[in-house]
């Protein structure tokens, strides 16, 4: 089960980052908009890494050192939230391929926990972008010691869990409403 657990990650992984469309496609302009956005991507991420750095920087120069760890803890859980709200009903009910996967012999409880990986693993590498870089302002200014970085590189990988616990269930709840609704997409 585990194995099918994984396979199912690595194609969702693939499928969202359209890894497959840049490698394999012969279009060459699918292939150019992939690698497009790709690169956006990634040109977004170093943008934030440097606002939330210069963010940290500044609390440390205004002497309020001690409030960054709690404020990039606070903001993570929010961009965390925010970003879940739109993906969950994406990831979790996506009829087009679930209607495929349950005619296959895979248990319905191996398609919901890939899911769940695949939306903690894209949650994960947003954490990884805000927290990393105020985790290092603080340590330049600050100088904790190794405790801090010890919880801080723990701690990296379980500040997904509630906000995306949370916005599940929100996300839940908006598309048991809207499906009932006559105008699905408002």
């Amino acid at each position: 089960m585990l194995k099918q657990c994984l396979k199912l990650f690595k194609v969702q992984l693939l499928h969202m980052f359209q890894i497959n469309e840049i490698i394999h496609s012969k279009d060459k302009r699918k292939k150019r908009n992939a690698i497009l956005l790709a690169f956006t991507m990634i040109l977004l991420g170093l943008c934030l890494m440097l606002y939330v750095g210069i963010m940290a920087a500044s609390l440390s120069y205004i002497d309020m050192t001690s409030l960054i760890p709690g404020y990039m803890f606070a903001t993570t859980s929010v961009l965390t939230m925010v970003f879940t709200i739109f993906k969950a009903s994406s990831v979790l009910f996506g009829s087009k391929d679930y209607d495929l996967l349950t005619a296959m012999p895979i248990k319905p409880w191996v398609i919901v926990v890939s899911r769940f990986l695949t939306m903690y693993v894209s949650n994960l590498v947003l954490t990884l972008i805000t927290m990393i870089p105020s985790a290092l302002v603080y340590g330049i200014f600050a100088k904790p010691g190794f405790g801090f970085y010890l919880m801080t590189t723990l701690g990296l990988f379980f500040i997904p869990f509630i906000p995306m616990t949370l916005a599940t269930a929100v996300g839940a709840v908006v598309t048991g409403i809207s499906s009932r609704m006559k105008h699905r997409t408002l």
